[in-house]
């Protein structure tokens, strides 16, 4: 599988994620951003959020 198939498909899945989710997912391993950053610019409190990226991998898991 090449880096562009594998890109391709893992913005597919990340599309089908909820939003809130993927923004999660993708300010901590796409923009390496700390919990408790993420935490502030999204509004969520530090425990959310580490309960919506826990939610965000195991469904991309399940999509991938």
């Amino acid at each position: 599988m090449s880096a562009q198939s594998d890109s391709e498909m893992m913005q597919m899945a990340l599309s089908k994620l909820d939003p809130t989710l993927r923004d999660v997912v993708i300010l901590k391993y796409v923009d390496e951003m700390k919990m408790q950053d993420i935490a502030k610019v999204s509004n969520l409190s530090l425990r959310t959020t580490h309960r919506y990226l826990k939610k965000g991998v195991i469904e991309l898991k399940n999509i991938v």
